[in-house]
């Protein structure tokens, strides 16, 4: 007796890896999906418009897809926070790794670099989102852990890059770096387009107090 042919399981299981595959894909694309839709309506709505239903209005998709990726409200602002979190995270450590901080001109190049593009293409949803759900933690303490791992990670990069600049005081230098882009940040936001800081203005004063925190001449 000839042995079972087993053509047509090998060729049932490839299709089936496949279709899992984008599954898969199509899932993450979704979520992706929803995460900005949240964003854009924290930024231009506030927190308190944040629900299943207005965040699958605006992202085009069905109310019971929001429900499945996230369960309750919350689950909706903290993927929020995640989402912006990363963001900003990997766009520091891709710019860091183009160009190694050496000097405090290319530290404050990078720095630059990530304020201005939380601020180009729509100059408003990204920080502002930001910013709203930063406050929202004073309200519900339940998203403090996204934020202060947020801002555990985001230290440490910054801390070995002042270490690598050669600061005696990384931590206390890093917390000043931080409060001064955060003011950059928020005069940008309440000021019209045409009286932001420039490019020019906020590098110049980075470089400036970089300087002065090493102890540099100017």
């Amino acid at each position: 007796m000839s042995a079972p042919d087993d053509s047509s399981t090998r060729s049932n299981a490839t299709p089936r890896t496949i279709r899992s595959r984008g599954a898969y894909a199509r899932g993450r694309e979704r979520e992706e999906r929803l995460l900005e839709a949240i964003v854009r309506l924290v930024a231009r709505e506030g927190l308190s418009a944040i629900s299943h239903r207005s965040v699958a209005k605006e992202a085009g998709i069905p109310t019971g897809s929001v429900s499945y990726y996230f369960p309750k409200r919350i689950d909706l602002v903290r993927g929020a926070f995640s989402h912006l979190a990363l963001r900003q995270l990997a766009r520091i450590e891709e710019a860091e790794a183009e160009r190694p901080v050496e000097s405090p001109d290319a530290a404050a190049d990078l720095a630059t670099r990530v304020l201005t593009g939380e601020l180009e293409g729509d100059p408003i949803a990204p920080a502002t989102a930001e910013f709203e759900l930063i406050l929202a933690i004073g309200r519900d303490p339940d998203l403090a852990p996204e934020y202060h791992e947020f801002r555990q990670r985001l230290a440490a990069i910054q801390e070995r890059m002042a270490k690598a600049l050669g600061s005696k005081h990384p931590e206390r230098d890093v917390r000043i770096v931080q409060a001064f882009m955060r003011g950059a940040q928020l005069e940008a936001l309440a000021s019209r387009p045409e009286e932001r800081p420039s490019t020019e203005t906020v590098r110049g004063d980075l470089v400036a107090l970089l300087r002065a925190l090493l102890a540099l001449p100017e």
